[in-house]
């Protein structure tokens, strides 16, 4: 699950504004991954800002409410994830690929997402497909829009 549409609300021009929907932890309790980039995380954790230990540490409270991880993308600064797995709770932090590169992030967190959905769903091994999908993420920084997405297909990314 990305949390960004659950944060989003609208107005009845059709604006869109952050929110924080007061029953998002029922929602959180339905997934196994939990996705959200740090303004979402700060939103929903109801503080001004969302540093490494904010985030450690909102990430284990989320995986009270059920899930088996939470994926916080960081931007430039890459990802920090924390789930469960046989040996317990564990976390990552993957840096982004070569940030400086990044020319537009629109689209970004959607091609994380669908990397890490797809790679753990074939191999079954969580901090791998996170890499993977920081790296896809990372190159898709890199192409100008939505529409270049094409592109991706084109790449290896392992």
């Amino acid at each position: 699950m990305d949390v960004h549409s659950l944060t989003l609300g609208r107005t009845a021009e059709g604006d869109r504004y952050w929110r924080r929907p007061e029953d998002w932890p029922q929602w959180v309790k339905l997934v196994d991954i939990v996705q959200m980039n740090e303004g979402e995380a700060a939103l929903l954790g109801a503080v001004a800002t969302a540093p490494v230990d904010f985030l450690r540490d909102f990430g284990m409270r989320l995986l009270d409410l059920g899930p088996q991880s939470a994926v916080f993308t960081r931007g430039s600064e890459g990802v920090l994830a924390v789930y469960r797995d046989l040996r317990g709770r564990r976390q990552v932090s993957i840096p982004a690929d070569r940030p400086e590169r990044a020319v537009d992030s629109t689209g970004c967190g959607d091609v994380f997402l669908a990397a890490l959905a797809a790679h753990f769903c074939t191999t079954g091994d969580f901090e791998p497909a996170i890499r993977y999908a920081t790296k896809a993420a990372s190159l898709s920084s890199r192409l100008r829009g939505t529409h270049s997405l094409q592109q991706l297909a084109q790449l290896r990314l392992d």
